[in-house]
């Protein structure tokens, strides 16, 4: 999640735009470095995101049933997904308008009329960075659907007999699925409802996330190597990053498709394995009141309430003379700090009202 806000915070300084992603401001920096970190974090976060969603949802469907698994997820994403549309959504379009007046793209008449130029209007509705919970409640419901299946063990020895190269295996659908269609990476579309492809591609890692929690110990077996993961994934990165130099110079030739398709599987997979890993063996655990611990616990809210914060510090620095790195981090730790503060100052006051009984703690 962490990853994900230092993402956001490098977007303005791309040297080249990802397409139809709409932000408060633009000023490349025209540094490698920035447009390198950011392909790098992009090209693994939400894959991970999924997989290790699929991977909770089997536990919680097998663990309350599928009438409580829905009513929980209903819950813990419906609820937040619609909370937030009403209130952190509108913050983000005033911080992204003020952005563009700032810039000399809008004028204040154009945010009360919600009417933009210079090509924003296309890309101006939709969940922005919420559209992750949307298709993970889709991809939960559907899952409750066909659970059954998913619980079932399948032809006993299909996974574990290569489970040193996995990636090899559960990376062909991802490439044939970028093949087709390289946009779900490549590109970013706001708006309210999914888009095909871009379904099935994220889809599919959620399903192998299930798959792999569905039956004890699957996930510790199928990420035993998880070593050679992240070695590959120094090699798979630089593919992908002359892959996408390529696909950009020539997005209609099949062949830079392939390319890039086949490098973006290769890499997305390998740092799935290579971070999935440690996590399972040990090697990174904490204890119950672990930083970590800390962190996963207010990683939800940083995720819904951090692009508003993000937003308006690049605002603040845009056009000043100060480096696009040091911009970032401004941004980056700004939102952190502020967004930690409030989650924890938020708990510390639930936790006190509950020690005086002012509030009945549920099971």
């Amino acid at each position: 999640m962490l990853l994900g806000v230092f993402l956001h915070a490098l977007v303005p300084y791309l040297t080249v735009r990802v397409p139809h992603l709409l932000w408060a401001t633009y000023e490349p920096a025209g540094q490698p470095g920035i447009d390198a970190a950011f392909w790098w974090i992009h090209g693994f976060r939400v894959p991970l995101f999924f997989v290790i969603s699929g991977v909770l949802a089997a536990a919680a469907l097998d663990r309350h049933g599928t009438r409580e698994f829905v009513r929980r997820r209903l819950r813990r994403i419906g609820l937040p997904l619609a909370v937030s549309t009403l209130t952190v959504l509108p913050l983000v379009y005033l911080v992204w308008a003020w952005g563009w007046v700032n810039a000399g793209l809008a004028k204040p008449r154009n945010i009360l009329h919600i009417r933009f130029r210079h090509g924003m209007q296309q890309d101006l509705f939709g969940f922005a960075h919420l559209w992750f919970l949307e298709y993970l409640l889709l991809y939960c419901l559907l899952f409750a659907l066909f659970g059954l299946a998913f619980r079932r063990p399948l032809v006993e020895g299909s996974i574990h007999k290569a489970r040193v190269f996995p990636a090899v295996l559960l990376g062909v659908p991802t490439l044939l699925l970028l093949w087709v269609d390289p946009r779900p990476i490549v590109e970013f579309h706001n708006w309210f409802w999914p888009r095909g492809q871009e379904f099935a591609y994220h889809g599919w890692f959620f399903a192998v996330g299930a798959w792999m929690g569905s039956e004890p110990g699957r996930v510790r077996a199928v990420t035993r190597y998880w070593g050679i993961g992240l070695l590959a994934s120094l090699p798979a990165f630089y593919w992908v990053w002359t892959a996408l130099i390529e696909l950009r110079s020539d997005e209609s030739s099949v062949l830079c498709r392939l390319n890039y398709a086949a490098a973006a599987a290769c890499f997305a997979w390998s740092m799935v394995w290579g971070l999935l890993g440690p996590c399972c063996s040990g090697t990174l655990g904490s204890g119950p009141r672990g930083l970590i611990s800390k962190l996963a616990a207010a990683s939800y809210f940083l995720y819904v309430a951090h692009p508003p914060l993000v937003g308006a510090a690049q605002v603040l620095l845009f056009q000043q003379p100060v480096s696009a790195w040091l911009k970032s981090a401004i941004a980056f730790t700004g939102s952190v700090v502020i967004c930690l503060a409030v989650y924890w100052m938020y708990r510390r006051r639930v936790e006190r009202r509950l020690a005086r009984g002012e509030l009945v703690q549920k099971a």
